[in-house]
């Protein structure tokens, strides 16, 4: 079966050095050359620097990891310029390193580079990369127990996942369709909060700040906002807003519910959301006192776990686990507070018993059902909304509302004219799976991916590749001793044709 060759190689070689063999061959006559001198382990089994000697003028250099045999992932590959392996200080003259990241840990990887020189000649050829053995902290990864295997590379358009969770400071890890770990970050820090982003993933360093990790192993802490935002922690996720990342943070006076937009270059805020604030605004000029709905720091009033920018109208949606999904200004007016545009979400829990509230409330059209205790905001080019529905209530806010017996992922259309929300998709489990806590519920072109973080209770974390109507491409189970701390959030992510 797909992914069964690999898997035992985790028990296999636990050497720190790498073995190395290769074969370089010129394009034409031309007199560029490469040549490979050594191969040496980066800071996790995934990682290898490849040193390489050239004569010629480079433009650039890329590599491709071959799949394991019976295997229907893509290949990680990716190319790099000159000038960017310069600033990162991988060139001395005539020699390079090329970091070569998506290896199987324990296996003898097949490893194909191609030098790119400026008179379009190419030199190409293949190095063997035996890498060591990975120790997942969580103790979990290594127990994949699959119920359907992909079965062709044009099932799915994605292979690989960054897998989010809290149990290891190895987090997030990469992995593929089959079940192997690709790539581990190096950050050391066990922290919910981390995203995918041009070829780069971005993470919370578990305290104030916010880490840049290169699939090279380089850590770059590119802000903190103890000081400047009065940030004393992050949590849940990070999300791509309209100008740059939007991260979820806790202060000094708000819990869960302010997030910061942030620029991932220079890690400057771009803005920020206090969904307090608004909120509080927004029921004072309804006749509501918000003192009995918004409360101060170190209670959980709010608990702000995703947001997504939507373009056609310019504005924040905002997952709310305790009470609704809510869409505000991004863009602060005049009156210097944003506004809210509407709330989706279930009138039997307590923010429905404001009228300044219920004003906003989405009229639900025909069967549509609204989401409870919801994750996983994403805006979809078509302009619908898909998120992940626990089916849970609420936990701190009295009444809970409704709770389910299931979780689904939800796909609606919002009609803001008509201030109506119609459910146009929705994906349920054949057995009903029921995450009552955390999950995820991402769509790509054609193809989907659901995390049920907590099936069980907490017992279970279980992984589905969708396909085009509802078939099911593969399931892999984990057990699960933290909750959802193994896997809280699952992103479909691109490691193949990465360019640098």
């Amino acid at each position: 079966m797909v992914g069964e060759a690999l898997r035992p190689l985790a028990l296999l070689l636990s050497t720190t050095c790498i073995p190395m063999t290769s074969a370089l061959a010129n394009s034409s006559a031309d007199t560029d050359t490469a040549s490979i001198s050594g191969v040496t382990q980066g800071p996790t089994p995934f990682i290898a620097f490849v040193q390489a000697k050239e004569t010629g003028v480079l433009a650039s250099l890329s590599f491709t990891v071959q799949p394991i045999s019976g295997s229907y992932t893509r290949p990680v590959s990716a190319r790099y310029s000159v000038g960017y392996l310069r600033q990162r200080g991988y060139v001395s003259g005539g020699n390079y390193v090329v970091p070569v990241f998506g290896l199987y840990a324990g296996f003898a990887n097949t490893v194909a580079l191609t030098f790119n020189f400026t008179d379009g000649t190419q030199v190409s050829g293949t190095v063997s990369v035996t890498t060591p053995t990975y120790s997942d902290p969580c103790g979990i990864l290594g127990q994949a127990k699959f119920t359907q295997y992909r079965t062709s590379t044009a099932d799915l358009r994605f292979d690989y996942f960054l897998l989010k969770n809290y149990c290891s400071p190895d987090t997030p890890v990469v992995v593929d369709t089959d079940g192997n770990v690709r790539w581990s970050s190096t950050a050391n820090a066990a922290t919910q909060a981390s995203t995918f982003y041009k070829g780069v993933v971005y993470q919370s360093d578990n305290i104030t700040g916010l880490d840049r990790v290169d699939l090279d192993g380089t850590v770059t802490k590119i802000g903190d906002y103890a000081t400047s935002w009065n940030v004393t922690g992050f949590h849940h996720n990070i999300d791509k807003g309209r100008d740059g990342l939007i991260v979820d943070v806790n202060t000094s006076t708000e819990t869960e519910s302010v997030n910061l937009e942030v620029n991932p270059s220079t890690g400057a805020v771009l803005t920020e959301f206090d969904l307090g604030r608004i909120i509080s605004a927004a029921m004072v000029a309804g006749g509501d006192n918000p003192s009995q709905f918004v409360e101060p720091v170190g209670t959980d009033w709010f608990h702000n776990n995703s947001v997504a920018y939507n373009p056609a109208d310019n504005t924040l949606i905002v997952s709310s686990r305790e009470n609704f999904v809510i869409a505000v200004d991004y863009d602060v007016p005049a009156s210097g507070v944003r506004a809210i545009h509407w709330i989706l979400g279930d009138r039997t829990k307590h923010w429905a018993q404001f009228p300044s509230l219920r004003a906003y409330a989405l009229t639900l059209v025909g069967a549509t059902q609204p989401p409870i205790g919801q994750h996983a905001l994403t805006v979809l080019p078509s302009g619908d909304l898909l998120l992940f529905d626990d089916g849970y209530g609420s936990i701190y806010q009295q009444p809970p509302g409704m709770t389910r017996t299931y979780s689904a992922g939800r796909r609606y259309k919002i009609n803001t004219a008509a201030r109506t929300a119609t459910e146009d998709y929705t994906y349920i489990g054949a057995q009903r799976q029921y995450s009552y806590v955390c999950g995820s519920f991402y769509q790509g072109p054609g193809d989907m991916l659901i995390d049920y973080a907590s099936e069980g209770m907490g017992s279970t974390l279980e992984l589905q590749g969708i396909g085009p109507g509802h078939s099911v491409i593969f399931d892999v189970k984990y057990p699960e001793t933290n909750v959802c701390g193994a896997g809280w959030n699952a992103l479909p992510i691109h490691l193949e044709d990465l360019s640098y």
